[in-house]
């Protein structure tokens, strides 16, 4: 196998990993469970196993018997990795807050419950006559702390109410559905509304989606940290994980941040769009960096959208 890329796991793969989150994901120490590529001495070996990201790794010396993961579940190594926790972002400090009267891909919006996200495709409705709409996060578009979720027609604004999004004027769209498991809702634009389905600054406009590979260089358009790039570490059957191409980080790269929920994530080189932002790290550390999307392919099919108009 490429020591640097797989596709896809298998779905025998995926079935032990859905019953080793059984088992683990409770723990109160575990972040994330995926599958990856298992590293040895910082190399990739090439093997695909389990990943177990946990807040801290502590020597097997100081655990009981019944905390040490197995070296290998059901013919999957097993790698325990430690990272700091991680939080859903939905708060915006930065840039790409003012308020645009053609609206793209990378600007800064909210719902009347969240205070920023960034407008991560205009997407085309399948079940409306392709009107389009945005897509971003349930948790930018549709979180609702009364309802949970958002009725349908709740306003989304532009830019994000933090930035004074707040009033009638700046409404762009309407909540129209979500998939809360997939942290993804579509608002259909009001009528009229100017738009242009170019990714703000890199111009990168996606046509097509495809699954993510491992290894895969990727970049994202946010309405926090802009423009930024990183590689696919590890991946689960809904979502994968990004972390900077140089591991060290040593030029202190920040992914993503508060803000960003929302961005896409895409091929550079094919523009095809990969996943839908939605978490990142806390930590202060540069070597800590990583982000976190939902693979774009289960969004376009669960939601019923597509990236093209009729």
């Amino acid at each position: 196998m490429n020591n640097n890329k797989f596709s896809m796991p298998s779905d025998e793969m995926f079935d032990t990993l859905d019953t080793v989150k059984n088992l683990y994901g409770g723990r109160q120490e575990v972040l994330s469970i995926e599958l990856g590529l298992i590293h040895r001495d910082g190399l990739a070996t090439g093997d695909v196993g389990l990943i177990i990201y946990v807040e801290e790794k502590l020597k097997e010396n100081d655990l009981l018997t019944e905390e040490i993961f197995p070296k290998e579940i059901r013919g999957l190594r097993v790698d325990v990795i430690e990272e700091p926790a991680f939080i859903v972002d939905n708060v915006n400090k930065g840039s790409r807050k003012d308020r645009f009267d053609v609206i793209q891909p990378g600007i800064s919006i909210s719902s009347r419950y969240s205070t920023s996200g960034t407008l991560g495709l205009i997407v085309f409705d399948k079940r409306n006559n392709y009107q389009p709409c945005i897509l971003s996060n349930w948790h930018v578009l549709a979180r609702n702390y009364i309802r949970r979720t958002a009725r349908a027609g709740s306003p989304v604004y532009q830019p994000g109410r933090l930035f004074g999004g707040r009033v009638k004027n700046n409404i762009v769209a309407r909540f129209t559905r979500s998939s809360r498991s997939l942290d993804a809702a579509i608002a259909t634009l009001t009528g009229g509304r100017d738009f242009i389905t170019e990714q703000f600054e890199s111009g990168v406009n996606p046509t097509t989606a495809r699954l993510p590979v491992y290894g895969d260089i990727v970049e994202k358009s946010g309405a926090r940290t802009k423009i930024t790039r990183g590689k696919i570490i590890s991946m689960t059957r809904n979502s994968f994980t990004i972390k900077p191409v140089d591991p060290d980080n040593t030029d202190d790269l920040e992914l993503s941040d508060g803000g960003d929920s929302g961005a896409i994530w895409y091929d550079p080189d094919t523009k095809e769009a990969i996943g839908l932002h939605f978490a990142g790290d806390t930590s202060r550390h540069p070597s800590d960096e990583f982000s976190r999307a939902k693979i774009l392919t289960h969004i376009l099919s669960r939601l019923d959208i597509s990236l093209t108009p009729k």
